[in-house]
């Protein structure tokens, strides 16, 4: 029996004749044959493996191991992962879609946890993805301009969103993943959008 994870976009992906393929011990799809670059797109980051510094000393075990602790809803991105703070003595450690199993090494101080997390994750981009967002974001306007994470609603789900060159990254529970993933295809394919595999998002980030 495979111990691979499922994207939740797994059956979408393969509908849409994707190649599928392991990302980070994730089921996926990688690349299709014809990607959405011209067209809104949606791709899953799911595979992407994250962790959560909690405690007092979260702040200087980040910099005891030589990394950068960003300010509060700020985020820090480095060479080999990115930094969110995401509450207060609370920071949140993704690794980058490039490379999205390796989690830097931290030296941990007293009164700090270190949690393997799961979230899920989803990129929105491609001409159309601004309007496209806007529409289902229930937060201010300010939302689709953030580029830290943005605590909001999206079709009706708790989520946080960000803004990046590419589009927009959309995070929330695991358990909402396949909720998300299928209100989010559907947006996007009503206005003539389609999906991007995993490569083919890493392909066409700027």
């Amino acid at each position: 029996m495979s111990s691979l994870r499922t994207a939740a976009l797994l059956n979408a992906y393969r509908d849409a004749g994707a190649e599928l393929g392991a990302m980070a011990g994730m089921s996926t799809g990688l690349r299709l044959a014809q990607p959405s670059t011209e067209r809104p797109w949606l791709t899953e980051l799911t595979p992407v493996a994250r962790t959560l510094l909690i405690g007092g000393s979260a702040k200087a075990s980040l910099e005891s191991s030589g990394l950068v602790a960003p300010s509060l809803f700020g985020i820090s991105t480095l060479a080999q992962c990115e930094i969110a703070q995401t509450a207060p003595r609370q920071f949140l450690v993704s690794a980058l879609p490039a490379t999205p199993a390796e989690l830097p090494y931290f030296t941990l101080l007293t009164d700090t946890l270190l949690l393997t997390t799961e979230y899920a994750e989803f990129a929105v981009g491609g001409p159309g993805a601004l309007p496209l967002i806007d529409e289902i974001a229930t937060a201010d306007s300010g939302a689709t301009t953030a580029t830290a994470w943005f605590p909001t609603q999206i079709c009706g789900i708790d989520a946080v969103l960000r803004r990046e060159p590419a589009g927009f990254r959309v995070l929330c529970a695991p358990a909402e993943g396949p909720w998300m993933g299928a209100a989010l295809l559907t947006r996007v394919l009503a206005v003539g959008g389609g999906l991007m595999g995993y490569l083919d998002y890493l392909d066409a980030r700027p």
